[in-house]
């Protein structure tokens, strides 16, 4: 179906991701660093990256972000983080994240959210500029409907779990 470039230093998070993806039929790159990232997206077209936030020990997933959005214009940027908050959703959309998604993300959230890359890349195909515009219009109300989703982050659920996605 989809080109997808996810990188993730976590070797199990990366790894459960790229089995999720792959079982959707996804041709999926996998990298550890942000340095494995800039030399995929210039070696390889994707139409989706992936990417998680904290690497190295930093944000360096804004980074991929910024490589990803110069590189490959046309491609929509994910963002994964186990560190969500409404700063760091406006920030990652600032630099030119598509959506972003909190962890632990399940396999449904994932693959949901790389079918909106999907579907928004068919319908701003041959729009050029305007494309650009309407995509940050959409990428503001998507923060807007996280910021209120993620107000119930932290309280319990029947099962005992808190509850982490958003």
């Amino acid at each position: 179906m989809a080109s997808i470039l996810l990188v993730e230093d976590d070797k199990n998070a990366r790894r459960l991701m790229a089995l999720g993806l792959e079982g959707k039929g996804h041709n999926v790159t996998i990298c550890a660093s942000p340095d494995e990232a800039k030399t995929a997206l210039t070696q390889d077209q994707f139409e989706v990256v992936l990417t998680d936030l904290r690497m190295e020990g930093r944000d360096a997933g804004l980074d991929v972000v910024q490589m990803s959005v110069r590189e490959q214009p046309e491609a929509r940027v994910l963002l994964v983080t186990a560190y969500a908050s409404a700063e760091t959703a406006v920030e990652a959309l600032k630099h030119g994240a598509f959506d972003y998604l909190t962890k632990p993300v399940s396999g449904e959230d994932l693959a949901q959210a790389v079918e909106c890359a999907l579907a928004d890349i068919e319908e701003n195909r041959g729009q050029g500029t305007e494309g650009e515009g309407k995509r940050t219009g959409d990428r503001g109300r998507r923060v807007e409907n996280r910021g209120r989703k993620t107000e119930n982050r932290g309280r319990k659920t029947e099962g005992g779990r808190q509850r982490m996605k958003a």
